[in-house]
């Protein structure tokens, strides 16, 4: 989205953007994203901070997903009592998603 012109704020920028309130503030922090302080209209002494390169900034971030499919991976922690609710859900309600265990060893076979 592009905000040229606008003064946009670190709360409108995180509530654009989806982005946490620490990884918004930690990009200031760095010098990435560069802010001044002005004047909130209306008021004698209440300074809000707004950003000064946001479109430069987000077009340098990564907006997408790294995989080619566009899909994302989650991760989800589950007890086995859980999987087994899981698998009888993914059985009953088909979808094209993979859905595999991440931590399962492979089980090692000796051949004589």
């Amino acid at each position: 989205m592009e905000t040229k012109n606008s003064k946009l704020t670190i709360n409108a920028a995180i509530e654009m953007s989806g982005f946490s309130n620490n990884y918004i503030r930690k990009a200031i922090a760095s010098g990435a994203l560069k802010t001044h302080k002005e004047l909130v209209p209306g008021t004698n002494n209440n300074w809000r901070n707004v950003i000064d390169n946001w479109d430069e900034w987000r077009a340098s971030t990564k907006q997408r997903t790294t995989r080619e499919d566009g899909r994302n991976k989650f991760v989800v922690y589950m007890n086995a009592d859980e999987v087994a609710e899981l698998e009888k859900l993914v059985e009953s309600h088909p979808f094209l998603a993979t859905l595999k265990r991440a931590n399962i060893k492979a089980e090692v076979t000796e051949e004589e």
